[in-house]
């Protein structure tokens, strides 16, 4: 499933290669998905707000009525109903029941611009801030180690080669590795930063089969295989951990957002 510019939801038919449109939002831009282990629940961060949907997308309710940008379900705990939310300004908002009420846990961060968030299989979350463009030091990547409640600095992944941007848009998690998408606003320049979870610091690419990419937009991780979607209209994929990459689509727009059909 994708996100893009005017196109809120598409749905791969197979391997990517040809895409169907299968929903519409009242917001018509749609910043991340996040789906659940029940493939009928599914949240969309949207510029109006956080929706959710408990029948795949055929229906939706408005949670909330302030611009959102990152959404992630913590499947751990079996409900699909555990979420963090994040929103421009405010920052990252916990929910245990579905969005219906939320909390504020942005302590420990260092930025309110959050542009993604996951969880690992254990409950430790993982937060993306878009760094400053005015050349402050902000941003980057933030880990929450699951059952407690101040976020710490992710930028040397525990201890090592620090990542290369701080203006990170998006993150995807294995059972092993962690990925980090970044867009430079200056020049457009855009790669996929790889750590593993057990730390030892970031491999920052160099060339396109690495994952040095124009804009990255968003990743996922489905089965076997992460995927990336780029501001120069391409849907990529790796299937060996993020190590190299692929060209597989043209998409419609921008891509926004990749995650499982």
């Amino acid at each position: 499933m994708s996100s893009s510019i005017g196109n809120p939801f598409s749905r791969p038919t197979y391997s990517g290669a040809n895409w169907t449109s299968i929903a519409s939002l009242p917001a018509r831009y749609v910043w991340k998905v996040a789906v659940g282990a029940s493939p009928n629940v599914v949240y969309a961060a949207t510029t109006i707000g956080l929706f959710g949907s408990s029948d795949g997308g055929s229906s939706w309710t408005r949670l909330t009525f302030d611009s959102t940008r990152a959404v992630a379900i913590d499947r751990k705990d079996g409900t699909d109903k555990t979420i963090l939310v994040g929103v421009p300004g405010a920052g990252i908002l916990r929910s245990t029941d579905g969005g219906v009420t939320l909390v504020d846990v942005s302590q420990g961060l260092d930025s309110t611009d959050v542009r993604g968030i996951v969880f690992d299989a254990i409950g430790n979350a993982y937060a993306s801030l878009f760094g400053n463009t005015a050349g402050g030091t902000w941003g980057g990547v933030f880990k929450l180690p699951a059952g407690t409640a101040t976020w710490m600095s992710w930028n040397t992944a525990g201890g090592g080669t620090a990542i290369a941007s701080k203006f990170v848009t998006s993150l995807a998690v294995s059972a092993t590795t962690l990925l980090a998408g970044s867009l430079d606003p200056n020049s457009g320049d855009g790669r996929v930063h790889r750590s593993l979870l057990a730390g030892g610091g970031w491999t920052n690419p160099t060339t396109e089969a690495a994952g040095y990419l124009f804009g990255v937009e968003s990743l996922n991780f489905a089965g076997t295989t992460f995927y990336a979607g780029s501001r120069a209209l391409c849907l990529y994929s790796s299937t060996d951990g993020g190590v190299t990459w692929t060209r597989q689509a043209q998409a419609g727009g921008q891509i926004r957002d990749v995650d499982e059909p």
